[in-house]
């Protein structure tokens, strides 16, 4: 069946961030979709990083790339995708959490609709530091970017520090080339922990515009994104729970 499937590389760009590092491989490694590669990008100066990635002995799906310190994240986007082998690339952050069916579902929507991305347009949001989760407002998020490489022709990241995804999705929306997926806000954990790239400041506001879920969710949620926890258990379990949202 893989043979029969575009390759679809994940850019995973991190930094001092191992145990997040760690459980971002975990839900790469129970995609449903098979044909599939894992870039994992550092600078050659963050040592516990790759000292992680030695000890923990991933397969051969999981490439590891260093590069010269000090370069802003948009750039080493664009350096990642052209260092993969993927027909196709899809952000893949180190401190997020995604359901197993993600790639899958993505690529499905993309192929449906003939268009050259996809993105999902809300998913959950959590508070590590005080436990609490959101539905997200609707936007086009762009982490949740799944997209044709060849696209890459017509636009890059511009070399920014953040916020450099938002420009590139803009534009494929902007010439009608973005699926927009909808009511599956269960794919996609975005979580804040304090030291993201993004501030306290910009996630408060996301926080006030999404939809607070109960207390047991919350919960829930917690347990899901607990180190060691079985993603294709936690993957049933958060679609169960949000599939009527």
């Amino acid at each position: 069946m893989s043979s029969r499937l575009p390759l679809i590389s994940c850019i995973c760009i991190t930094k001092n961030s191992t145990i997040l590092l760690h459980r971002a491989v975990q839900c790469f490694l129970a995609q449903s979709y098979p044909n599939k590669e894992l870039l994992l990008v550092f600078e050659s100066d963050n040592e516990a990083t790759a000292l992680h990635c030695r000890s923990a002995k991933y397969p051969s799906s999981v490439r590891v790339l260093m590069t010269i310190p000090g370069e802003p994240l948009g750039s080493l986007r664009n350096y990642a995708i052209n260092q993969s082998n993927g027909k196709l690339f899809c952000q893949w952050d180190d401190d997020d959490w995604y359901h197993v069916k993600r790639l899958e579902l993505q690529f499905n929507a993309i192929e449906a609709s003939h268009t050259k991305a996809c993105v999902i347009n809300r998913w959950v949001l959590f508070d590590s530091v005080r436990g609490n989760a959101f539905i997200s407002g609707r936007r086009l998020w762009e982490g949740s970017l799944l997209c044709y490489k060849e696209m890459m022709s017509q636009v890059q990241y511009p070399s920014l520090r953040q916020g450099e995804d938002t420009a590139f999705v803009y534009f494929l929306a902007a010439n009608k080339l973005l699926y927009i997926m909808e009511n599956v806000p269960y794919l996609y954990i975005y979580t804040f922990h304090g030291n993201n790239t993004f501030g306290a400041a910009h996630f408060s506001e996301l926080f006030e515009d999404g939809l607070t879920l109960a207390s047991e969710t919350n919960r829930e949620i917690a347990d899901i994104l607990a180190p060691g926890s079985a993603v294709e258990a936690g993957s049933k379990r958060l679609t169960e729970l949000l599939s009527q949202t």
